[in-house]
């Protein structure tokens, strides 16, 4: 989920059990996929796909968010 305040936005994903060992694999996973090489396999980003998804707001929040 994000969360939006004055001067910030904060970004909270649930890991479940291990959140240092999910932090340092998506770090892992983003600078492989930032980095280019060719011929991964799409399962190996399975953290950046749910970071992206835990940046999606519900269907409700959604809802509510316009622009000022």
């Amino acid at each position: 989920m994000v969360r939006f305040e004055k001067d910030r936005f904060i970004i909270e994903v649930v890991t479940g059990l291990q959140p240092t060992e999910e932090w340092l694999g998506l770090i892992d996973q983003l600078t492989t996929l930032i980095s280019g090489y060719e011929d991964l396999d799409p399962n190996y980003f399975w953290l950046v796909f749910k970071l992206l998804n835990d940046l999606m707001p519900d269907s409700e929040t959604a809802a509510k968010m316009v622009a000022k």
